[in-house]
């Protein structure tokens, strides 16, 4: 009787601490599963905030390149009323001067 009990107990140890590893092995699973997710998580929030400061810099170059280009733009077309000006002072001034003398 005696020897029948120190066999159940150690029968039941060894199937107590066969019990607790699995759960064990469970918990850990379940951490690991965790983790990754969350890993996850952080890993798309970080490349959503990267992605937004990309879209940022892009918003910002492509704005000064328009500003370039309007600038240039009014320049150019400064320079072309400028020159048309110009003509027109010209055309004028041969007028004038061919009445000038027309009047001599």
């Amino acid at each position: 009787e005696e020897a029948a009990k120190k066999t159940q107990a150690i029968h039941r140890g060894k199937a107590t601490r066969a019990e607790l590893e699995k759960q064990r092995r469970e918990e850990e699973e379940a951490a690991r599963r965790i983790q990754s997710i969350q890993r996850g998580k952080l890993a798309r929030q970080e490349l959503a905030k990267q992605r937004a400061e990309e879209e940022e810099a892009a918003r910002k170059i492509q704005a000064i390149q328009r500003g370039k280009k309007t600038r240039a733009d009014v320049a150019k077309q400064k320079a072309e009323e400028e020159e048309a000006a110009k003509r027109i002072q010209a055309i004028h001034r041969g007028k004038s001067a061919c009445q000038e003398i027309a009047k001599q």
